[in-house]
């Protein structure tokens, strides 16, 4: 599905259907930054909390990072943050 791919790559996506656009902000403010992220899907439910999954390429090959149960949708990209940074 190349049209998710590169939405998940990209913080705003416009797609045209017939004679308008819509646009669709990315809830992963990481995309952009510094990281090279191939494919990520953010999610919230009461149950699970703040959740996102992510594969990233990195200096040492492709890696996942997989956040479920975060306090709330703020507190899952710090989590992934840390973990980016500190595990190896």
């Amino acid at each position: 599905y190349p049209l998710i791919v590169k939405s998940s790559q990209t913080s705003l996506m416009k797609i045209k259907l017939k004679n308008t656009y819509l646009s669709f902000k990315n809830t992963n403010p990481l995309v952009g930054k510094h990281q090279k992220f191939l494919v990520s899907k953010t999610g919230y439910i009461r149950a699970a909390g703040g959740c996102i999954a992510l594969l990233m390429e990195t200096d040492k090959g492709k890696r996942a990072v997989i956040i479920l149960g975060s306090k709330s949708t703020h507190t899952r990209i710090p989590e992934v943050r840390y973990l980016v940074k500190n595990v190896k």
